[in-house]
């Protein structure tokens, strides 16, 4: 199959579907579940707050707050590095946090950083022992620490405004040939860093409750990196195949330099192709069975019920005759919009 990835103009932004890599794991997860969530996004009521998401989203505040005091303090970007602020934050937040930066100090550096955890709306839930302001704070404490041995931030040469922190993106994955067809790709760049030898990578944070071998494993392969570098090369024009991951327990464990590391990934060219026939197949799944017509005949993949040994939100649905949905739907489920380009990230194991 041949192919590229481009960015998309802005036409294609509002004629095009766009698809993200949650909504097409979640087709392939199952594509009843994967149409309801994503396609249709719908959620069932009364599901309380979304502790995993919350907490993820506030601590990629600190992951990008991180970045931006390295590109101001460590790499002397001041004008980069406020640009990014203000595409990120807006003026009040942006001026806040650069009146924090004074003498450049490692007290001033978690006072800058904090504030970010601070204002990202994130609260505790008293029936969450796990994900808490505390614990959040630790782990803050920790990754300002370690974050200093990491490679400077990427910045276009040429557009002050294109740094690497928290780019948003809209691609499309073109197939070429006779007959070529355009599938949409978005979402969201957590980091592009460089090497001093000038090497690009990407640069992906990751939260989790444990650190282990089969959790370091699952980068080998997971579509989501390759997509990311595919996305970043074609926005620009930058070779990168490498990546780091950054991974962040929460809470940390007794041992707290446990609860960070850095795992480095490469990829290959087939590693490309083989995302590129994903993300083409997954969008064809999700296509045929969009719409609540389409989830009434969607097959239903019933191993994953119970995944992680949790039982998925939408068995009471799946388990009423689909005859009864439409009024199940009224009565049970509500509006739940999922926007990639303004991430929040499960952490993985919850």
């Amino acid at each position: 199959m041949k192919y590229r990835v481009r960015m998309a103009t802005a036409d294609e932004v509002h004629e095009l579907e766009f698809r993200d890599y949650s909504a097409i794991t979640a087709i392939f997860t199952c594509p009843t579940w994967g149409v309801i969530r994503y396609a249709l996004q719908r959620r069932p009521k009364g599901m309380g707050r979304e502790m995993p998401l919350e907490a993820g989203h506030a601590m990629h505040e600190v992951f990008a707050a991180t970045r931006v005091w390295n590109l101001i303090n460590q790499q002397d970007k001041r004008v980069r590095g406020r640009a990014a602020m203000l595409r990120m934050w807006g003026e009040d937040k942006t001026a806040d946090m650069l009146n924090m930066i004074g003498d450049g100090s490692t007290a001033a550096r978690h006072q800058f950083v904090n504030h970010a955890l601070y204002t990202s709306g994130f609260y505790d839930n008293p029936y969450d022992k796990r994900r808490t302001m505390t614990n959040l704070e630790t782990a803050t404490h920790l990754y300002v620490r370690m974050a200093e041995k990491q490679n400077p931030v990427w910045f276009d040469p040429v557009r002050p405004s294109v740094v690497g922190i928290e780019q948003p993106f809209h691609c499309v994955l073109e197939t070429l040939g006779r007959y070529p067809k355009r599938y949409g790709f978005y979402g969201k760049i957590d980091g592009i860093e460089q090497t001093k030898k000038s090497v690009v990578k990407l640069a992906e944070n990751k939260t989790t409750y444990r650190i282990d071998d089969p959790f370091r494993y699952s980068f080998d392969t997971t579509h989501q990196i390759t997509g990311y570098m595919a996305a970043a090369r074609a926005l620009y024009g930058v070779e990168i195949e490498d990546a780091n991951v950054y991974a962040l327990s929460i809470p940390l464990p007794k041992s707290h330099v446990e609860g960070y590391a850095r795992i480095p990934v490469k990829r290959t060219p087939d590693q490309f192709d083989e995302w590129a026939y994903w993300f083409i197949e997954g969008t064809k799944l999700y296509d045929k069975y969009a719409g609540i017509n389409g989830a009434k005949r969607a097959p239903m993949y019933t191993h994953s019920c119970s995944r992680f040994f949790r039982s998925c939100s939408l068995l009471p649905l799946c388990a009423t005759p689909k005859k009864e949905w439409k009024a199940f739907f009224k009565e049970t489920m509500m509006e739940h919009k999922w926007d990639p380009t303004q991430e929040q990230e499960e952490i993985a194991g919850s």
